[in-house]
């Protein structure tokens, strides 16, 4: 059957929009329903019955709280509830208790609808959102692509709790796939050399970047001077030791602080590790809106991102597109995505930290040939160009 003439049809499924109210991986399907929905370019079905988050509200449906689970537009997206004519009072209780307390009825409901779904047998192909492999008796013969992000916990299993327990479970599910996409050469390369996946079997499509905007009126109190750091604070993100290295520097310059954006608040533990480091008043936390991150973006003195590993690393093309300087490892994607745009340094050399930090502060022409070179950087991605590349795929799995 030629697929290029006679529309088809796809099925996203709905781990990913159970799992997080907000993350980058749910951010990264939602962006690309909103292309596909802007272009009119591709027949989907995301199958969701409950569900927090905050993706699926701000691009599909109205502002108004009573309209939340009622059947959207023409667009084949469904985001349904058996709860759409209760009063807006009753609603709203009813919504707490399904969609925040009983994590039980959610999987079930969720997870049943998609397995009605694939055994209805009406979609071409299937995009699963996660790697639980619960599709896997249903697909009756259909293809699935995959997308992969990291490989994070295959290559640092020592960072995680239970090492291991993500990895048996997407194993079989990344072996199976009809076919892979790989959010950076990087995660390719890592998919060949530690699974074994045929380099034909995977294609490398690059994330985009949507523009943020922020109402001035709501600035809430921020500092003047800081550095920016985004997310979460884990082992293998290399935060403490970051902060560590570059204390010196901050006990000469007084004025410059480290604002810390997402990832939960500051736990007991990195509250005494910054009064050791004489810090506990220079190292801030905020929970913002994007509109929010896009203005502290644009008034940081640099963006740190110090990993040690990254799939991508959306953070850099945000940076990049919003005029923020980057300090960076030269490790896993990083590089690959920020070319000559970022000031790199190695992720475990406290010296090179500290003297790429300096150079950033006080050399205001470097700072600058960087953020010229990351706007030219930052327009080569784009959400466009990754629904049309992703539409591909799926086109070439069909013929």
């Amino acid at each position: 059957m030629n697929f290029m003439t006679k529309p088809f049809h796809i099925l996203f499924d709905h781990q990913i929009f159970e799992l997080q109210s907000a993350g980058g991986i749910s951010r990264y399907f939602s962006d690309l329903f909103t292309e596909w929905n802007n272009q009119n370019s591709l027949q989907y079905t995301l199958s969701i019955q409950y569900s927090d988050n905050i993706y699926l509200k701000e691009h599909y449906l109205k502002a108004n709280t009573e309209d939340i689970p009622k059947r959207l537009h023409d667009n084949n997206l469904h985001y349904l509830s058996p709860l759409s004519k209760l009063n807006p009072e009753i609603y709203r209780m009813a919504f707490d208790y399904l969609y925040f307390r009983n994590e039980k009825i959610k999987k079930c409901q969720n997870q049943t609808a998609t397995i009605e779904l694939l055994k209805d047998n009406y979609y071409d192909l299937f995009h699963p959102t996660y790697f639980d492999d619960y599709f896997l008796p249903y697909l009756n013969g259909k293809p699935y692509v995959l997308t992969v992000y990291d490989l994070i916990e295959e290559i640092f299993p020592e960072y995680f709790m239970v090492p291991g327990s993500s990895i048996r479970k997407r194993s079989e599910v990344i072996k199976k796939a009809s076919h892979i996409i790989a959010i950076s050469e990087n995660t390719k390369r890592d998919l060949i050399n530690i699974y074994n996946i045929s380099p034909e079997k995977i294609s490398t499509i690059y994330l985009g970047y949507r523009p943020k905007y922020f109402e001035s009126s709501h600035l809430p109190k921020i500092p003047e001077k800081f550095f920016l750091y985004i997310g979460q604070r884990h082992l293998y993100k290399n935060f403490y030791f970051t902060v560590e290295a570059i204390q010196p520097l901050l006990e000469t310059y007084q004025e410059i602080m480290i604002l810390c954006i997402g990832g939960p608040k500051f736990t007991n533990e990195e509250l005494t590790f910054f009064e050791r480091l004489n810090l506990e008043n220079r190292v801030l936390w905020i929970d913002a809106s994007d509109g929010l991150l896009s203005y502290c973006y644009q008034h940081a003195i640099a963006l740190i991102y110090t990993s040690m590993y990254e799939g991508f690393g959306i953070p850099i093309i945000e940076a990049f597109y919003e005029g923020c300087p980057i300090i960076g490892t030269n490790v896993s994607s990083i590089p690959e995505i920020g070319k000559n745009a970022i000031a790199y340094v190695s992720p475990k050399d406290p010296i090179s930290m500290r003297e790429v930090t300096k150079k950033i502060i006080t050399n205001a022409q470097y700072r600058q040939e960087l953020i010229v070179r990351g706007k030219k950087i930052a327009t080569e991605f784009s959400w466009k160009h990754a629904a049309e590349q992703t539409k591909e795929v799926y086109k070439r799995v069909l013929e």
